[in-house]
């Protein structure tokens, strides 16, 4: 009987956890909102480098990090949005990886066909001052549409929404 009740217990508490941990609601309500201003943040890699509050395009921003699944999964939805759009010549993309180590994040980004250009990383991850300057709670990945003068035109976005606002700004 006692080893009845244990597994019942176990497997209810394995349960419970299982779908806390990926329950994004939790954590959507981390990060700047729409309307609210970035901070003057440059960001620079190997080949490129982009100002998120000064800059004569919008900006997609996606931060994201390889052991995190739907971050992840977001951030290649985003990158194949970006090549296809129709209206990219007015878009740039800044995928920024929390990784820890960057030769993980580079190899995940070259199997998941993100381009060199717009991949960033960020040392310290939720720690960082761009995590900081983003309100961002440790584990809460994040994307927003960010506008002129650093302006924060919408905030955890699906493709959808993005391809929406695109075809309104024309």
């Amino acid at each position: 009987m006692r080893l009845k009740s244990f597994l019942c217990l176990s497997l209810t508490l394995f349960v419970s956890f299982y779908f806390l941990s990926f329950t994004p609601s939790l954590v959507s309500n981390s990060g700047l909102g729409k309307g609210k201003r970035i901070s003057n943040i440059t960001l620079t890699n190997e080949s490129n480098s982009i100002s998120l509050k000064n800059n004569q395009k919008y900006i997609l921003l996606n931060i994201w990090a390889s052991y995190n699944a739907e971050s992840r999964m977001n951030n290649v939805k985003f990158a194949n949005f970006c090549k296809n759009n129709i209206n990219n010549d007015k878009l740039d993309f800044v995928s920024i990886s929390f990784d820890e180590y960057q030769s993980v994040a580079k190899q995940i980004a070259k199997d998941d066909n993100i381009d060199n250009n717009s991949l960033f990383f960020v040392v310290n991850g939720f720690d960082s001052k761009l995590a900081h300057s983003l309100q961002l709670r440790e584990g809460a990945f994040y994307n927003c549409l960010i506008g002129e003068n650093g302006k924060i035109i919408a905030a955890n976005v699906t493709c959808e929404e993005l391809n929406e606002w695109l075809e309104k700004a024309n």
